[in-house]
């Protein structure tokens, strides 16, 4: 529901819920507060950083603002 963007990395792993929340962090959302991914995070994998084993660069490196809907700014953690 959005542009798309170019944001120059690759996002892979075995943890799925892992992968999501992250590429939400470079997208600028909370995964806490998406409920797909909180749900999931109760038992099929992890949301929290501390807990995603990264490798390669940060991916903080790659955080971009993103343009929402109205409907989903409140998701984001900024703004």
């Amino acid at each position: 529901m959005g542009t798309p963007r170019a944001c120059g990395f690759l996002a892979m792993g075995a943890d799925l819920v892992a992968v999501d929340a992250t590429c939400a962090r470079i997208m600028g959302f909370n995964p806490r507060k998406l409920r797909y991914l909180q749900e999931a995070s109760q038992f099929l994998g992890n949301v929290e950083p501390d807990r995603i084993a990264q490798r390669g660069e940060d991916p903080a490196r790659f955080s971009t603002t993103f343009g929402v809907i109205d409907r989903l700014k409140r998701f984001q953690r900024r703004g």
